[in-house]
């Protein structure tokens, strides 16, 4: 059996009114765990970039403080001197790393939500303070497939450490005497080894994570079929308002036609399909101006409104093609008809000059 187009079932791709205001709700496809392989991998570039001049300044750092050990005295101004030494170090060597992730962690955030600023994401919501809502999310499928996605990741983290504590294990440092800086340097060349099985990990779980999180969210905006045609109608238009909209706009016209004719000096016509009311007041005027113009019904109604109060009909189609086309009602005659409007006008004030004579105009000879 078809199914029915207007069911409630979302089967529909989002449009373009849709994805936009799910990005204005900050409904946008992110992953965390990209931002985490990317950090790692900030980290790991500016351990190898680094790593021996910190080195250099730890060690330098420790061999002056173990060598002042025996005369070391306790005071205030000691302790503020070694303290400071201390920061001054740890600023040196934190800092590259402190703004590395953070560029880092700004630049990928942002080219996952396309850098655009999303206040309703953080908008205040009471329903998230519901003790039922809250009940509903944690026993529902949603929240079991994430933390089964979750368990998976920490289980992969966990084999990582495992393996690389393992390989480790048969290192001389745990068998045999070793100094400090031997102790320092195994943990840091363990360390990078970590690291890097890690960013390897969370790099291919980060893409497959962002996958699935696309398709989440691109799945949760789908809408039915009855969604997207009330989308549409709500931005095309109610039909029956737009029809009543268009009798109101016919009815002003046909106003405009009623009181503005009469007054006309000559009707242009095609001669049944248009028809453009000019009027013309040297005293006044700079040019002639069109007071009304119609098409099919409202051409015959001009047409049957200048017969009955005696303006002259004067057939010209391409003039009135051009002027019912370019021409506007209220405004004056485009410039470039000036010379084929003013021989009509003479041809009539020649024609009905007694009755131009009644109105009490000046008609030019």
């Amino acid at each position: 059996m078809a199914q029915d187009s207007d069911s409630g079932e979302k089967t529909e791709e989002p449009t373009g009114k849709k994805l936009s205001e799910a990005v204005t709700k900050g409904n946008i496809a992110k992953s965390m765990d990209i931002n985490t392989a990317a950090l790692l991998a900030v980290a790991l570039l500016l351990l190898t970039l680094l790593g021996a001049g910190i080195w250099e300044s730890l060690q330098s750092y420790l061999t002056h403080i173990f060598r002042d050990l025996g005369v070391l005295k306790i005071s205030s101004n000691s302790v503020q001197g070694y303290l400071g030494e201390f920061l001054q170090i740890a600023s040196i060597n934190i800092m590259p790393f402190m703004l590395g992730v953070m560029f880092v962690g700004l630049l990928v955030s942002g080219t996952q939500t396309k850098f655009q600023l999303t206040a309703g994401a953080v908008s205040w919501n009471t329903s998230k303070l519901n003790p039922i809502n809250g009940f509903k999310k944690i026993f529902s499928w949603k929240s079991w497939g994430e933390f089964l996605i979750n368990l998976i990741k920490l289980s992969v983290i966990i084999a990582l450490v495992f393996n690389v504590v393992w390989d480790v294990m048969g290192h001389p440092v745990f068998h045999h005497q070793s100094y400090l800086a031997q102790v320092i340097a195994f943990i840091a060349e363990s360390a990078l080894s970590l690291l890097k099985k890690v960013l390897v990990a969370m790099i291919l779980i980060g893409a497959l994570d962002y996958a699935y999180q696309w398709w989440r969210t691109r799945d949760g905006l789908k809408m039915s079929s009855k969604d997207v045609k009330d989308e549409q109608k709500s931005q095309d238009g109610d039909p029956h308002m737009k029809g009543e909209q268009r009798k109101r706009r016919m009815g002003m016209m046909q106003k405009n036609i009623w009181d503005e004719v009469p007054e006309a000096d000559v009707v242009v016509t095609n001669p049944t399909q248009l028809a453009v009311a000019l009027k013309y007041d040297r005293e006044t005027m700079k040019s002639p101006k069109i007071i009304a113009k119609g098409a099919r019904y409202n051409a015959l109604l001009i047409r049957q409104i200048a017969e009955k109060n005696g303006i002259p009909l004067v057939e010209n189609k391409p003039l009135a093609q051009m002027l019912f086309k370019f021409g506007r009602t209220g405004k004056e005659i485009p410039f470039q008809l000036f010379s084929a409007v003013a021989e009509i006008l003479a041809y009539v004030y020649r024609t009905n000059r007694f009755r131009y004579f009644k109105q009490g105009r000046e008609v030019p000879a």
